[in-house]
């Protein structure tokens, strides 16, 4: 090689590592994201993606925010429709996430009582992800399904190890079945937000009614963090960010509203906070039943 053709390839060398440097736009970002949806629909004609907002308001796939919101699997291979979804991109919307990414973790559609997939497809799923928000400057990740739910979402992200923190919500698709469940879903992912992005004021949730006053008497601090679950579930998550005074409420299916200070929560489930629990390694602890040292904690 002579001197200048070294010279050439040496400059040639120092402008690509500026490239790679260089924060790519929306807009290039969004060709990627497009260039990739092409790759998935080769590899899999019935995968489907969530489209933008009727009104443009929301880019759903092609959002290229720093916070992806991201599902299990698509529930259809035809279209992102019905009120849940229409209720979803109006939330996305209120709360400045109309740009967030939208997406789903596996890429071939089913039911969400369909088995996961083999682990040679998951292999390619976990690939094409990581391909796919690589694209992306990442600051978090919201995920549509708690830890140990039936959806699965949240250890299926575990073990995509994109290195980034999981905020786990409930699936949007919720909504659909009331006026409760619509607002419980909000606070969960307002709840969420306020975990990432601690400084910034949200807009206030639409309420139901429901009275604030517990079995102890008088009427309780208005809580920090508000998250439904099926049983008496402690997530670490949503929990752990809390100072001690702060109050947390889970609003359970099965048992109605239980509110409690992150102190109370510590000194009545000490066995549930102690080093070496699911609480910590799973990220979550449930309860089959409201023990009878905190039945004082149910609302009523």
């Amino acid at each position: 090689m002579n001197p200048s053709s070294k010279r050439c390839s040496n400059h040639d060398a120092t402008q690509m590592n500026r490239d790679a440097l260089v924060t790519p736009t929306d807009e290039q970002k969004r060709e990627r994201l497009l260039a990739h949806q092409r790759k998935v629909e080769a590899h899999d004609p019935q995968c489907w993606f969530f489209i933008p907002g009727e009104d443009g308001q929301v880019r759903g796939y092609l959002g290229t925010d720093e916070i992806a919101i991201v599902g299990k699997r698509p529930s259809t291979a035809t279209h992102f429709s019905g009120e849940s979804a229409r209720l979803f991109y109006q939330i996305l919307f209120k709360y400045g996430l109309s740009n967030a990414h939208v997406t789903d973790a596996i890429k071939t559609g089913g039911k969400a009582t369909d088995p996961d997939p083999g682990q040679k497809a998951m292999e390619e799923h976990r690939r094409l992800f990581l391909e796919e928000i690589a694209i992306l400057r990442l600051k978090a990740i919201i995920v549509m399904g708690h830890p140990g739910s039936s959806l699965r979402t949240f250890e299926i992200m575990q073990s995509y190890g994109c290195g980034l923190p999981l905020y786990p919500i409930r699936h949007y698709s919720w909504m659909r079945w009331n006026k409760m469940n619509r607002i419980a879903w909000e606070r969960e992912l307002r709840s969420t937000l306020t975990l990432i992005y601690p400084d910034r004021i949200y807009p206030d949730i639409e309420e139901c009614g429901e009275t604030a006053a517990g079995s102890r008497g008088g009427t309780l601090p208005v809580p920090k963090v508000i998250y439904d679950a099926a049983d008496l579930r402690f997530v670490c998550g949503l929990i752990e960010p809390l100072e001690p005074g702060d109050h947390f409420r889970i609003r359970t299916r099965k048992f109605g509203p239980v509110q409690m200070s992150k102190a109370e929560f510590y000194a009545l489930f000490a066995n549930v906070v102690k080093p070496g629990s699911c609480y910590w390694t799973a990220g979550y602890y449930k309860y089959s039943s409201v023990p009878i040292r905190a039945r004082h904690l149910l609302i009523v």
